[in-house]
């Protein structure tokens, strides 16, 4: 079943789940399904047949490495898949081991309407990370995703926008930086180290400083 879900056969898919009654969630040696090994393979019919007649699970997690299809599906750019995902019930706040949402990767690698999908399928804008506690946002900001911050923001993600705003300062992202203030961002908001945007621009040569002053 994993070399077929990983060729992306879908007749012998069919013969060994739907005649011989395998289970489509069963595990290989690494722990990963055929769901998930489909995906991994970019087998768009697979990971169709196996959510639809073969009703497969899909957030059924890797007993090896963890991974769920969705978070498989959006870092590698199948905008498809994932839709199937989602249409099949999948999990849209699932997250890795570090609490990393299908969300944050991705607002991290751009995929605006990717964004947009999962938030309309339940994704929590203001998930954070386990260990440095960096939202969808944050990541949109660091990466100098426009439009996956502007989608964000249009979700209600609010909760890191002061935080963000300082990052987007600090890189010279002059565009976050008129975004972020737009919707509400506190440009003398302070961080840990008692630093504000508008002290975290001062070394930058983009403008950024003069834009804060002046908004």
């Amino acid at each position: 079943i994993w070399d077929a879900a990983s060729s992306g056969n879908v007749e012998v898919l069919s013969a060994l789940i739907q005649d011989r009654g395998l289970d489509p969630d069963v595990s290989d040696a690494l722990g990963s399904t055929a769901l998930l090994l489909a995906v991994t393979n970019f087998q768009l019919d697979a990971v169709h047949f196996l959510l639809t007649e073969g009703k497969a699970n899909p957030n059924q997690r890797s007993s090896g490495i963890g991974s769920v299809p969705l978070i498989t599906a959006v870092t590698s750019g199948q905008e498809a898949v994932m839709n199937l995902l989602l249409e099949a019930g999948a999990d849209a706040n699932a997250a890795d081991a570090d609490g990393r949402t299908a969300l944050h990767y991705c607002c991290r690698e751009g995929y605006s309407t990717f964004a947009k999908a999962l938030i309309d399928a339940g994704a929590d804008v203001d998930a954070r990370t386990l260990a440095r506690q960096e939202t969808p946002l944050m990541w949109a900001t660091m990466k100098g995703n426009y439009y996956c911050a502007e989608t964000l923001l249009q979700g209600g993600a609010l909760s890191s926008i002061n935080e963000s705003l300082r990052i987007a300062s600090e890189q010279s992202h002059n565009g976050l930086c008129q975004l972020l203030l737009q919707y509400g961002a506190d440009k003398l908001s302070l961080d840990t180290n008692g630093q504000n945007a508008v002290g975290l621009a001062s070394n930058n040569l983009s403008g950024t400083r003069s834009l804060l002053k002046n908004y």
